[in-house]
């Protein structure tokens, strides 16, 4: 399933296998064999939150908000509420199954930064799953975009991503997502970035740290 980035309003922002590079670092868009694994919502102590399912952590900067427990439950109803016909064809008797990892939220801009797992019953690789979400982003918004980057092997948090930016034409928001496959799920890092001139977007990928 593919998550709808909400892009009316960046407080509502949500985002529905990795094999060893020659350097040592994780390539993207590679399933491995199943994830044995289990998948669980990360943990926050103060203002770090370390995700061992996601393999990363991130570090509050000021004027930052993390979502409550309760608030990334609701997130996750939302995001199997948002299942289009096709999509609940696509599951048949199999189970949805997401998890609203992380969401932060500058109090003063409204920028979001988030991770989610979303567990996959198909082959989709991490770069056709982030081109997917970047379609349905324009479909939710009922509008155009324009493509500002888009890569494989792009390096955040020790790891190499399959990564999106894109700019919805009629709103302000700048979005970016990057998708890695890890066995059966994908796991995303995505912000919304309501001034894309601010740096803000700077401060956020040096807030993510790789997991130690």
């Amino acid at each position: 399933m593919i998550i709808v980035l909400a892009v009316t309003s960046l407080s509502g922002c949500s985002l529905s296998g990795l094999s060893a590079a020659a350097d040592g670092l994780l390539t993207a868009d590679k399933p491995t064999e199943t994830t044995v694994r289990k998948m669980t919502r990360g943990k926050l102590v103060k203002k770090v939150f370390t995700s061992t399912s996601a393999g990363v952590t991130f570090t509050l900067p000021e004027g930052w908000t993390y979502a409550t427990d309760e608030e990334l439950t609701k997130l996750e109803a939302d995001d199997a509420a948002s299942l289009t016909e096709e999509e609940k064809a696509d599951l048949g008797s199999k189970k949805y199954f997401v998890i609203e990892d992380m969401k932060a939220v500058n109090d003063t801009t409204g920028d979001t930064a988030g991770v989610l797992i979303e567990k996959q019953y198909t082959n989709i690789t991490a770069s056709q799953y982030a081109r997917d979400t970047y379609d349905k982003a324009l479909a939710s918004a009922g509008g155009t975009g324009i493509t500002l980057d888009s890569a494989t092997m792009k390096l955040l948090a020790g790891r190499y991503w399959d990564y999106c930016s894109m700019s919805i034409i009629g709103t302000s928001v700048d979005l970016t997502m990057y998708a890695a496959r890890d066995g059966e799920y994908m796991i995303i890092i995505y912000t919304g970035d309501a001034d894309p001139d601010d740096g803000s977007m700077d401060i956020i990928k040096s807030a993510f740290a790789p997991l130690q």
